[in-house]
């Protein structure tokens, strides 16, 4: 389990020391202005205490009210001034412990940890709004951009599958130095690329991987990305990789559900969407192709639609091959 402190002194956080040391828990510390970021990328039901030592009454009102808001974590306070005065109301607001001035004089044990997780159950998951379906699939939308998306939830994503074509030859003929070189380059070009419309790469492989986008279920333009992409297929090869051949590149993009966690916390996940992305991908995408999904060309701008071609059906799910220029 996760333990976060939110605090600005270095005694606060000694007195975690058991829990630092602990297999069973994870211990993070963060400085209390980061609180309202930092929750954004924590998992479910991660505990969190919060520090008010030193805070006026409205500063300290304000995070209160925010810390009982927080559905999806169970919290503590830590009160080493004894600013609050009737300490129930804390605990009728949702709060697992109360830690005073005599109680942080000792390490914050690990039995007294585990008990306070037990008090509060947390509510169910709550899931974004379904607006409307494709493919017979609900769509959740994330909004925008990634503030309201949360760990451990369901959400509809652009879903972008980027791989370097002839990995074979390229093993064969290339030092691990060059191959390093060319995949350092790569990742920070498809980063590059990727950023203007909010893109993160989720997962990522020895040669390619999962880039994600937020879906507002209304209009998809990351595909404008992956259409400047194979465009510049040359330009990326002459300019980002100091090494002189000319690569090729594959991409797929497909919208899709799965339930969103960090990266590299992404073994767990079961998506029907993942798994469509990466086997259209791996194994329908031919070299130096884009391919895309009716689900997702239907929400691309309409000026990119003509450039598609249909190629099949794979999976349950109709393809689309971009025109490349001659």
């Amino acid at each position: 389990m996760e333990i976060v402190l939110f605090t600005d002194k270095p005694s606060v956080e000694k007195q975690f020391d058991l829990l630092k040391r602990s297999r069973g828990f994870t211990f993070l510390h963060y400085p209390r202005s980061e609180l309202r970021k930092a929750v954004k990328n924590f998992n479910r039901g991660t505990f969190l205490y919060l520090d008010i030592s030193g805070l006026k009454d409205e500063e300290r009102s304000k995070m209160l009210h925010f810390m009982a808001r927080l559905k999806e974590f169970r919290y503590g306070i830590i009160d080493t001034e004894g600013a609050i005065q009737d300490v129930a109301t804390l605990l009728h607001d949702g709060a697992s412990d109360y830690v005073n001035k005599s109680v942080i004089r000792e390490k914050i044990s690990i039995k007294r940890v585990r008990k306070a997780v037990q008090i509060h159950a947390l509510g169910p998951v709550p899931q974004g709004k379904a607006v409307k379906t494709a493919n017979g699939q609900a769509i959740i939308p994330t909004g925008s951009d990634w503030s309201t998306v949360r760990q451990g939830q369901e959400y509809t994503f652009g879903m972008m599958y980027i791989e370097l074509d002839d990995q074979s030859t390229m093993k064969n003929k290339m030092s691990d130095s060059q191959i390093n070189t060319l995949m350092s380059a790569f990742k920070r070009y498809i980063e590059r690329s990727i950023a203007p419309l909010k893109g993160r790469i989720w997962i990522w492989n020895d040669f390619g991987g999962l880039i994600l986008f937020p879906f507002d279920g209304k209009r998809c333009d990351a595909p404008v990305v992956c259409f400047r992409l194979m465009l510049s297929r040359m330009i990326f090869s002459v300019e980002d990789t100091g090494l002189d051949r000319i690569f090729s590149y594959r991409i797929a993009f497909h919208i899709g559900n799965t339930v969103f966690k960090r990266k590299g916390e992404t073994g767990t996940i079961v998506s029907t969407s993942i798994n469509t992305i990466f086997h259209l991908g791996q194994k329908y995408l031919h070299p130096g192709q884009f391919y895309i999904t009716e689900d997702a060309l239907r929400f691309t701008p309409e000026g990119l639609k003509k450039s598609f071609l249909p190629v099949g059906n794979y999976e349950g799910h109709d393809i689309l091959r971009m025109k490349l220029p001659l």
